[in-house]
């Protein structure tokens, strides 16, 4: 099994936000300030802790400089562009579906 196969979209989110906001030399604070969130959903979300909204995600990509897919992207090296991985969208739509299926849990 391969390493995107074991990592759910809620690690691979986490994974490459923190990569991508220290790539980008910014705090949680910062990333959270331009991005309208707060620090805590940063710190969160870092800790595979959060359950984001799409909103909050693409504001997130937005402040990151990134594609929203970029955020789900298994293979990424966060170097020199956005080479976005052919199961980027996948993942992303299995992040929001399991977030509809845990939001009907509540």
């Amino acid at each position: 099994m391969s390493r995107k196969e074991k990592d759910p979209p809620r690690s691979i989110l986490a994974r490459n936000i923190r990569k991508l906001r220290l790539m980008r030399e910014m705090s949680q604070q910062e990333l959270a300030r331009v991005a309208d969130t707060r620090q805590a959903l940063i710190s969160a979300i870092e800790a595979g802790d959060a359950n984001p909204t799409f909103d909050s995600l693409a504001r997130l990509a937005d402040a990151l400089r990134v594609d929203l897919a970029e955020l789900f992207n298994a293979r990424a090296k966060h170097e020199g562009g956005n080479a976005v991985g052919r199961n980027s969208a996948e993942a992303a739509a299995n992040f929001i579906k399991s977030s509809e299926t845990s939001g009907r849990n509540s």
